[in-house]
């Protein structure tokens, strides 16, 4: 199920940007009030971020938005200003 939803996210982002991002916060703002899914969410895309050595702006941007919305302290992660 997770991979076809995958599938179904990336043809949203090919085919309308605007659309897919939309899409993809509804789906992970279903988590939100569950802060074990959530954890392994945002811890997974951490070691994602990080598996080519290091962690982008980009990438840390996006784990921030994670964060965001799913209400979690980007702090537990490394990831807040100043870490």
């Amino acid at each position: 199920e997770a991979t076809v939803l995958f599938d179904a996210l990336n043809i949203r982002f090919e085919d309308d940007l605007d659309e897919g991002e939309t899409l993809a916060v509804t789906t992970v703002a279903r988590l939100r009030g569950r802060p074990e899914a959530a954890r392994h969410l945002i811890e997974t895309a951490c070691a994602v971020a990080e598996a080519d050595g290091g962690l982008d702006h980009e990438e840390r941007e996006a784990i921030l938005r994670l964060c965001e919305i799913l209400e979690a302290d980007p702090r537990d992660y490394g990831v807040a200003d100043g870490d």
